[in-house]
C-alpha cells in the first residue's frame, strides 16, 4: 500500500525516531558504563547499533498498527479516520433539467489507516468505490483536518464495465467522529456527504450488506444498554 502522509507527518516521525534512538544509545552506554574507559569501542559499537535500530523499529510499528487508539493519535499528532462510517450522499445529479433531485442515498465508508498509510472504500447498495489517492492533512495552527481523496467506481451490472472517477474533500470533526464535505465526479455530478463513525473495528467489512449488518447490530447493542 502506498504511503499517505504529509511532510508534517514525516517530520514528527523523524523527531520521534531521533528521540528514541538517543534514548536507546544512552541506555546501551549506561548498561556498560564501567567498560567505557577501558574498552570504549565495545561500548560505542552497541550504542550506535541501538540508535540505528530504534528508528527502524518505530517505522515498522507505525506502518502496521491500526490507527484507532486516541492516546497514540495524540502522542504522534496524527488524526484518526480509521473505522466504519455510515451516512448519506446527497447528489446534485438530474437526468433532465427541471427534474427533481435524487433522494439521499445511504452510504458506508470503510477507512483503513495506519500512521503511514490510508485507504478508503465506499459502498452504496448499487455501487462500490475505492480510493486511488488519499491524504489526511491537519492544519498546524488551527488543527482543522481535511480528508481528500480521488476514487474510482466501476459499474458492472447489466454487462456494463463503466468506470467513474471522482474527488472528495471532507472535514474531519466531532472529535474525529464526523466527516462532512463534498464530492465531484466526471459523469459529471457532484454533491454532499455526511458520515458518522460507527466503530473503529472494520476488518470484516467487504460490502454494503456487511456495513448495514454491523450498523443494525451496533444499534441493537446500544438500545439494550
Amino acid at each position: 500500500m502506498p504511503l499517505s502522509v504529509t511532510s508534517s507527518d514525516l517530520e514528527r516521525l523523524a523527531k520521534l525516531s531521533a528521540v528514541l534512538g538517543t534514548i536507546a544509545a544512552a541506555l546501551a552506554v549506561t548498561a556498560r558504563w564501567d567498560a567505557l574507559s577501558t574498552a570504549p569501542f565495545s561500548v560505542i559499537g552497541p550504542a550506535i547499533s541501538a540508535a540505528l535500530a530504534a528508528p527502524t523499529l518505530v517505522i515498522l510499528i507505525v506502518r502496521k498498527i491500526e490507527w484507532k487508539y486516541p492516546w497514540l493519535s495524540k502522542l504522534l499528532g496524527r488524526r484518526m479516520a480509521h473505522g466504519l462510517w455510515w451516512g448519506e450522499l446527497d447528489s446534485d445529479y438530474v437526468k433532465n433539467a427541471g427534474d427533481a433531485s435524487l433522494p439521499p442515498i445511504p452510504i458506508a465508508f470503510v477507512i483503513r489507516q495506519t500512521y503511514l498509510t490510508l485507504s478508503i472504500k465506499s459502498y452504496t447498495s448499487a455501487l462500490p468505490g475505492e480510493s486511488i489517492l488519499e491524504t489526511l492533512h491537519a492544519h498546524p495552527v488551527t488543527g482543522d483536518a481535511n480528508l481528500r481523496y480521488a476514487y474510482q467506481m466501476t459499474r458492472r451490472a447489466n454487462a456494463e464495465n463503466k468506470a467513474t472517477l471522482g474527488y472528495g474533500d471532507l472535514v474531519l470533526g466531532g472529535e474525529d467522529r464526523e466527516l462532512t464535505g463534498h464530492y465531484w465526479t466526471n459523469s459529471p455530478s457532484s454533491g454532499r456527504i455526511r458520515l458518522m463513525l460507527l466503530t473503529r473495528d472494520c476488518n470484516d467489512i467487504r460490502s454494503f450488506e456487511d456495513a448495514l449488518r454491523n450498523k443494525k447490530r451496533l444499534e441493537l447493542k446500544s438500545d439494550s444498554i
